[in-house]
């Protein structure tokens, strides 16, 4: 071996220790990269998550004020119906009408009746707007659950794909000082 025939394996050693070196960092780098996408995504499902919570109480409110809306409606219309059904009986009697038989009796049962229907009609309509919001609200609270199991889900194959890359970064470090080994022996 000359003088200088040293040279050439050392420097081979040297440049592996900087791809290992290089290798390292790379990998670092893989795995800082997967974690902050991992934070970005939990972030924002985050994020939207307490939006549809909101949107969740917001419809589950206006479902309670429709319905209360709509009771307050019937309260008054059946308020209404008894003035009107007073002063049908009142005005029957001052006219000397009989109002316990005939025709008279007949008008007042239609009134209530139809009074009645409509009140039913209106505390239905306050029921199936709150139901209609409850599901609405379900459905935001069903949303906003599905976003976070989805990002868990993304967030988790964004740390298997570095996981991933960082053994083949691995397996290429080790197979790349294999080589320079071997290089290095038969140059030796």
């Amino acid at each position: 071996m000359g003088s200088w025939d040293w040279v050439g394996p050392v420097l081979q050693g040297v440049g592996t220790v900087l791809d290992w070196q290089g290798n390292e960092q790379a990998q670092d780098d893989a795995e800082d990269y997967a974690d902050a996408q991992a934070a970005e995504l939990a972030r924002v499902a985050a994020a939207n998550a307490e939006l549809s919570y909101r949107d969740a109480e917001t419809a589950m409110r206006l479902g309670q004020k429709k319905n209360f809306e709509a009771n307050a409606k019937a309260g008054l219309m059946y308020n209404n119906l008894q003035k009107l059904s007073a002063t049908q009986r009142t005005r029957y009697a001052k006219s000397g009408v009989n109002i316990k038989e005939g025709s008279p009796v007949e008008v007042m049962e239609e009134t209530v009746a139809a009074g009645a229907k409509d009140i039913m009609n209106i505390k239905y309509g306050g029921k199936s707007a709150q139901s209609e919001a409850n599901s609405l609200a379900r459905r935001y609270v069903t949303l906003a659950e599905n976003g976070m199991r989805d990002a868990a889900a993304q967030a988790s194959l964004i740390q298997d794909a570095a996981d991933d890359a960082i053994t083949a970064m691995e397996w290429d470090k080790w197979s790349d000082f294999a080589d320079n080994m071997y290089t290095w022996y038969q140059t030796a």
